[in-house]
């Protein structure tokens, strides 16, 4: 009868120390907004809609250029919206679907 005997080497694993996250203010939106979406694009984050301050669902397209920390509104959406979905294409392009248009305090109706 044979016996096969298997030598296992247990090595001490190092365990790497996560770097600690660190926060950095970076450049102000033209216009704050919550309930907005957004996505990458290359080196830019695109921010579309949101409730704006005075209640009213947005219609702007906010874009970040990470590189040169500067936010620009180049253009409008042809109706504001908040609570909606947001997803870059292959092509680049972007694509805002659903969510909610009006004024919080008119009550605010489903795209």
């Amino acid at each position: 009868m044979w016996v096969l005997l298997v030598w296992v080497l247990l090595a001490p694993v190092t365990a790497r120390a996560e770097p600690a996250l660190q926060w950095h203010r970076r450049a102000e939106m033209n216009f704050g907004v919550f309930n907005a979406a957004a996505s990458r694009v290359g080196e830019q984050f695109v921010v579309t809609g949101g409730l704006m301050q005075s209640g009213a669902a947005g219609d702007w397209v906010q874009v970040y250029d990470i590189a040169a920390d500067r936010w620009r509104a180049p253009m409008q959406l042809s109706i504001g919206r908040c609570m909606h979905a947001q997803v870059t294409l292959p092509d680049g392009r972007v694509l805002v679907a659903g969510g909610q248009t009006g004024r919080v305090t008119d009550k605010l109706h489903a795209l």
